[in-house]
């Protein structure tokens, strides 16, 4: 992962996409596997932007840089072609409902024909705020487009333009098989720290080492180059981390994928059967028990729940804990409330 630090942006970056080119040159010859443009300022980049003819040409040279597209409503895409010739067959993603007709928006055609792959970075923040998932595909005119993440995967394994597939809730590209959102292909995903300095290197840190030094850094592996500065890249609320940038999740959502540690999350279905289950064993062990003793089984019962959903998560897989949580904790509530009455009016019975 390869950042910019802040006294290069504004006092020595007179051409920032001239200077980004000698990156890409650079990295080039530490014979990566991918390297990911996370800039997503290149998509609304006018065509004569100076400097775009330097870094088209270092990612001919380079031929395996990805670079970034957007998925847009309707009528915004700055540049938006019926075919961009890195789709992956046709259908139709009913998420985000609110970009169901829009267009892909792409960066200068100079710079879409010298890549390697083309993705979107579009994230869909759940409705607290927080990023739990990343999109690998979007749909946008009956299209099926690959996301960044998705497309570094497909350049760094060798596989054919427009080769991943979605099988419903699984994602294929090469020899990986991604479990995802059906409806709207979205991966679960942890994001770790975002100043973990074993993966992350400067531009100067490239432009100024050796090739030796290089090669050890960047060979073999996937490059992801993008801003880590406030105010020139967007900052994200993540799960599992402190709150941190768009690039940074693209990287994470690629080490997910490469390292096959995806977090993967019950159907539906089979999360209101366990929480049904588990409400009958609480009702069950409330009735058969004083509310005191009831009340003492049920939260030991929660416990052990608790219990095996952080299990779980280590081994990859998603538990609903509040819905598990609440449905111990209102059915032990209304059960003991049952046992208390029925034992109030047996003494008013008794009494009569």
């Amino acid at each position: 992962f390869l950042t910019k630090p802040l006294q290069r942006l504004d006092k020595h970056w007179s051409h920032p996409l001239v200077e980004l080119a000698k990156v890409v040159s650079r990295v080039s010859e530490g014979q990566p596997k991918a390297i990911v443009i996370s800039l997503t300022s290149l998509v609304g980049m006018p065509e004569d932007e100076p400097g775009i003819s330097e870094l088209a040409q270092a990612m001919r040279k380079a031929g395996n840089v990805v670079i970034p597209a957007c998925l847009v409503p309707a009528g915004q895409a700055i540049r938006s072609r019926q075919s961009t010739g890195f789709e992956c067959g046709r259908g139709d993603l009913l998420v985000p409902a609110a970009l169901r007709n829009g267009q892909i928006a792409l960066p200068p055609l100079e710079l879409f024909n010298a890549a390697a792959g083309v993705g979107t970075t579009n994230l869909y923040p759940d409705i607290d705020g927080v990023v739990r998932t990343f999109p690998l595909m979007v749909s946008a005119g009956g299209q099926l487009m690959p996301s960044l993440p998705l497309e570094a995967i497909r350049v760094a394994e060798g596989e054919p333009v427009g080769s991943a597939r979605l099988e419903g809730g699984l994602l294929r590209v090469g020899r990986f098989a991604i479990p995802v959102v059906p409806d709207s292909a979205e991966m679960y995903l942890c994001v770790g720290p975002p100043a973990d300095e074993k993966f992350k290197r400067t531009f100067s840190q490239i432009l100024d080492c050796s090739a030796e030094e290089l090669r050890s850094m960047v060979e073999g592996k996937i490059v992801v180059i993008g801003w880590e500065i406030a105010g020139n890249t967007s900052v994200f609320a993540v799960r599992g981390g402190p709150p941190t940038t768009g690039p940074h999740i693209v990287a994470a959502a690629i080490a997910t994928i490469l390292a096959k540690s995806w977090i993967r999350v019950p159907p539906v279905y089979m999360n209101w059967l366990l929480a049904l289950a588990i409400a009958l064993i609480a009702g069950l062990i409330a009735q058969r028990l004083t509310p005191t003793t009831g009340l003492v089984s049920n939260l030991a019962l929660l416990v052990t729940i608790l219990a095996v959903v952080v299990l779980m998560a280590a081994r990859g897989l998603q538990l609903p804990v509040l819905t598990l949580s609440l449905t111990i904790i209102f059915g032990t509530v209304c059960n003991v409330a049952a046992v208390a009455v029925a034992a109030e009016r047996d003494r008013i019975a008794a009494m009569a």
